[in-house]
């Protein structure tokens, strides 16, 4: 899984590459270079969590997953983290559909029972979680 620090996306809203009025998705954190390869997804981790806190501005994610640390941070700021399920397959079709013509007909499968476990710890969370 990619890992990306809160203080990445801070330096990323400040030169304007991402739109933190909008829901900032694994797409948009590749489209703003802030990652060059994702096999599994994205996780949101903790460092400049300060500094995301100065910026003072309420972002939606819509990531694989996220450390605890990072979730009370935007809550506390009012905004909101979505947890989504995808295969590298579906992935990679985000991340590059200039290459899949036919992305919209492939579906996402239903995830291995230990992954389904861990998706649902984190609803219990309290975190917004999406898989088929």
């Amino acid at each position: 899984m990619t890992q990306v620090n809160l203080r990445d996306i801070v330096y990323a809203v400040r030169k304007k590459r991402l739109d933190p009025t909008k829901t900032i998705t694994i797409a948009d954190m590749f489209k703003a270079s802030i990652f060059k390869k994702c096999e599994y997804g994205v996780k949101l981790l903790g460092k400049g969590i300060d500094e995301y806190k100065e910026l003072g501005l309420s972002m939606n994610f819509e990531v694989s997953d996220a450390s605890e640390n990072v979730i009370e941070a935007v809550k506390e700021l009012g905004g909101k983290i979505k947890v989504v399920y995808n295969t590298p397959l579906t992935l990679w079709i985000q991340l590059k559909p200039h290459k899949y013509v036919l992305g919209d007909l492939v579906k996402t499968s239903m995830p291995p029972p230990k992954k389904v476990l861990k998706l649902e710890t984190m609803k219990m969370k309290g975190l917004e979680v999406e898989y088929p």
